[in-house]
């Protein structure tokens, strides 16, 4: 299947790459420690990214932001995966005996209206559907984000220096939180909630809108002498790639002991690394995202998130699985996201491909153009 002409494929090999980190430390802990909260936070920064940069484009292309046709995009890319697992996991709940079966009421409620992270932070124990506070994250950002960024367009229209200093100060005040937090609140409450989970769908936010209005040019984006990203922007791209690799494995702790508190610096730290090789991938800098393996994890990154988790902490008669049968499970997690995405997701992504379209195709006065070089 061909890629769209504007798709930032880099972006797919490093959704991909996010959620091989997450499995692995799902997997086994003990050697990727910090793989789950690395991968989480980088796709966080991502769909800050993605979901401002589809909306700024649909404000170029129609001359507004139709909250109906994307939160009408957003149901039909999540719904379906998402109802399979609640369905198929409850069952396996119920027949496998898993401790959680008491509570299977409360949990699916809770997970079910997308306010698992709250549980969270609360203590709630979610049993296989733990992994689901990130869905409830994203999911209350997809609701308040376009509202804000309408309002932030009306204010562009007279006083743009006065948007864009708006949009920073949101986000250096998402930013500025989630460091106090990191010294000063519980794991918990720093992990899970949603005002401190905001700071890297932000700098996500906040990288879309440089990228596109051009105001990292003087990182020499591209190499005008052979239309390939510059040397500075590709240094940018493996370093910060590399770098959440190293901030995943972190086996420091593994060598001298524990850490306390390591957690949530490494968590905090993955935001600016990762808004670095999300800026980076935009622009073309990151080729070893590229690579089709990383890119076809990528595209079934949804799928794999969601079912690999069940798989691995489902307790048949309150046994936990361990050794290589957490590696066979891992690897059954791939196969099931693969049929989800080809026999399921992408079928109702087909189907239902119109449901965002606007019939105006005219640019709004005044609206941003796009961004020459960005697609890399």
């Amino acid at each position: 299947m061909g890629e769209p002409a504007d798709r930032l494929t880099q972006l797919d090999g490093l959704r991909g790459l996010a959620v091989l980190l997450v499995v692995a430390s799902h997997t086994a802990e003990s050697v990727v420690p910090y793989g789950g909260v690395v991968g989480v936070t980088t796709f966080f920064v991502l769909s800050g990214f993605v979901i401002t940069r589809a909306l700024l484009d649909e404000a170029e292309r129609a001359g507004r932001i139709h909250l109906g046709r994307f939160w009408l995009r957003r149901a039909a890319r999540l719904l379906p995966a998402w109802t399979a697992v609640l369905v198929v996991v409850t069952v396996a709940v119920i027949v496998l005996a898993d401790p959680i079966r008491g509570d299977l009421p409360r949990v699916l409620a809770t997970v079910g209206s997308y306010t698992g992270n709250h549980a969270r932070v609360l203590g709630v124990e979610l049993g296989p559907f733990e992994h689901t506070w990130s869905l409830a994250v994203e999911e209350q950002f997809y609701l308040v984000w376009p509202l804000v960024l309408i309002l932030l367009g009306v204010l562009a229209r007279t006083r743009p220096r006065t948007a864009a200093v708006a949009l920073c100060g949101l986000v250096g005040a998402a930013v500025t939180w989630r460091v106090v937090g990191t010294v000063v609140l519980p794991y918990d409450r720093l992990a899970y909630g949603l005002d401190t989970s905001a700071a890297a769908l932000l700098v996500g936010a906040l990288a879309a809108f440089a990228v596109r209005t051009g105001s990292l040019r003087g990182l020499g984006q591209i190499d005008l002498r052979t239309g390939r990203p510059s040397a500075v922007v590709l240094g940018v791209g493996g370093v910060g790639a590399t770098l959440l690799v190293v901030l995943s494995v972190c086996t420091l702790p593994i060598t001298v002991g524990s850490l306390p508190g390591a957690a949530r610096w490494v968590e905090t730290a993955a935001v600016a690394v990762a808004a670095l090789v999300v800026v980076a991938g935009a622009l073309g800098g990151a080729p070893a995202l590229d690579l089709a393996i990383a890119r076809w994890f990528g595209t079934i990154s949804y799928g794999l998130y969601l079912w690999h988790y069940p798989l691995l902490r489902i307790e048949p008669g309150g046994d936990p699985s361990t050794g290589v049968v957490r590696l066979g499970l891992a690897l059954v997690g791939i196969g099931v996201a693969s049929a989800s995405w080809y026999l399921l997701e992408r079928p109702v992504l087909r189907a239902t491909r119109s449901w965002g379209r606007h019939p105006t195709t005219r640019p709004a006065a005044g609206a941003p153009q796009r961004v020459r070089g960005v697609t890399g």
